[in-house]
Parts: structure tokens; sequence; C-alpha cells
């Protein structure tokens, strides 16, 4: 049987519905890539990212996580990429929700983490010169791009408002024409990464659950094979 969630997920939620979504979400996502990654099971990769996905959208409509539905109409690996999207788009707006126990709501990013950013940043820019705007469209979100980076480029980020300048900029891989995998990517990585700031700033202790759920997906090492000892036959 593939499962995504059990009985015991549900132990021990948050008190907040939404982190109780954020939390099982992101259980169900790890143990979809596990399944993947393994192919321990007779359905296919549509089959699981289907169910995947009908996981998640009950468990936002239970949790009253908003905008979290597969877009129907349209071949599965197309729905899963754009459904990624608006999931890594409702874990931010949750992140960016919560009260940081950071007065000012800041963090420091690592030289490579701004590099990254960046780098994405271009892509974005990239992307919104290829999609078919009208000038002040373009204009518009070439400024929200400008002050993203500036926003980056600070000793000290003030993440829930660059999570929120990425999300604005995401709106043009949803609804434009010409959407494409590696776009709809490029927001995702973006996003994720701010996410994971975050929950540094929000929930320090949930970067060590994180770690320790991560060990027992990993399981343990694979036991070495001894060699022939000296003197053997």
């Amino acid at each position: 049987m593939t499962e995504l969630l059990n009985e015991l997920d549900f132990e021990d939620l948050p008190e907040l519905d939404q982190l109780r979504w954020l939390r099982l979400e992101r259980t169900a996502y790890a143990r979809l890539l596990r399944h993947i990654s393994d192919n321990d099971t007779s359905l296919s990769i549509n089959d699981l990212k289907a169910h995947y996905m009908q996981t998640v959208e009950t468990l936002a409509s239970q949790y009253s996580v908003d905008n979290v539905k597969p877009i129907a109409g349209i071949a599965v690996h197309d729905a899963y990429d754009k459904f990624l999207l608006s999931v890594t788009r409702a874990r931010t707006k949750i992140w960016a929700s919560v009260e940081s126990t950071n007065q000012n709501g800041t963090g420091k990013l690592s030289n490579p983490t701004k590099k990254r950013l960046l780098v994405l940043a271009d892509e974005m820019e990239a992307q919104i010169e290829f999609e078919e705007l009208t000038d002040a469209r373009r204009k518009a979100l070439h400024k929200i791009l400008g002050n993203f980076r500036h926003e980056i480029n600070q000793p000290k980020t003030r993440i829930s408002v660059a999570i929120s300048m990425v999300g604005q900029l995401s709106t043009i891989a949803l609804v434009a024409t010409a959407f494409t995998a590696q776009a709809s990517s490029t927001y995702l990585n973006a996003i994720q990464i701010l996410a994971a700031e975050q929950v540094k700033i929000i929930a320090p202790e949930l970067v060590l659950l994180e770690a320790e759920e991560q060990k027992l997906l990993l399981g343990p090492p694979p036991k070495q094979i001894e060699g022939p000892k000296k003197g053997a036959n």
C-alpha cells in the first residue's frame, strides 16, 4: 500500500490549523519523493503525483488553506508543476503571517544564499522579458524585481518582504500563456530558499525536526562488505 500519510502523522500537530497543514504537506511531499526515488510501488509516477495533489488539496480544505487546488483538464505532469507552485506560495504565505520571535523579522543571508537568489532574480528578469506584457505591466514588474535585489543585498534582509516580492512576481508563471516548467522552477526555488530562512527565524526547532526526519527518510548507511582477510586461501 502506498501511503503518503498515516495516523501517527496526525499526532502532536501544532495548534494552528495552517501550521498543521504545513507539517502534513511536507511529510506527504517527502514520502512522495521517496516512493518515486525508490520505485517501491506498482503505481506510475503520474499516479503518485495525482495521489499527492489529492491528499494535499483535501488537507488544505480541512485546515483553511486557500488557493491550493490542482488545475483540471491538463496533463498530470503539467498540473503537478503548477500545483507545486501554489503549494510553495501557500507555505510562504503561512510563514510570512506567523508572528516572528525576531522583533524586526530580519535575517542575515549567507553569501552563497545571496548569490543563488540573485542568479534566480536574473532568471526572473529573463522570464519577464519573454512574456507578452504591456509596457506598464513590465515596468511595474521590473520595479518589484529591483526592490527584491536591493532587499537581498542588505546586511540584514527582511525575509517576509522578500517573500512577498517573489509572490507578486510569481503570478506571471501562473497566468502567462507561455508558462514553462523552467519558469515555475525559478520562482519555486527562490520561495523555497527564502522560506527556509524564514523558518530559521520563526521556528528554529523545526529545522532540527526536519533534520531528524531527513535521517529517517535516508535510512541507515549501507553496511561495508569486508574484504578477504590476509592469509586467507
